[in-house]
């Protein structure tokens, strides 16, 4: 877990794949993925929906290092529908603090 602490960042300045194909040669399965390149990396979060079809819950952390020959984005080439991030909210519902996002 050494770039779980970069997280947050993440949240707040992610990119997201609406509908993520599966990537050939992985067994990365989310209906979402939020990304970022951050200090040499991109990282990711595999967002997937609950049965209940009203909220998200996170599937997977994903890190590619980004080097001479690895531009680190075998998760994001070729991915249709990239939105930015406007921002996340914060939802109190009966004391449980859940959170939004919202994209344009």
């Amino acid at each position: 877990m050494l770039y779980f602490y970069l997280l947050p960042n993440l949240l707040n300045s992610a990119t997201i794949m609406i509908k993520f194909n599966p990537v050939p040669g992985s067994s990365v399965q989310c209906e979402l993925l939020l990304y970022s390149q951050l200090e040499g990396i991109y990282l990711h979060l595999g967002i997937e929906k609950e049965d209940d079809g009203k909220s998200y819950f996170p599937r997977t952390f994903l890190i590619e290092r980004i080097t001479a020959s690895n531009p680190g984005t075998r998760f994001i080439d070729g991915q249709p529908d990239t939105k930015t991030v406007v921002s996340f909210e914060v939802l109190e519902t009966d004391g449980d603090a859940q959170k939004s996002l919202s994209i344009p």
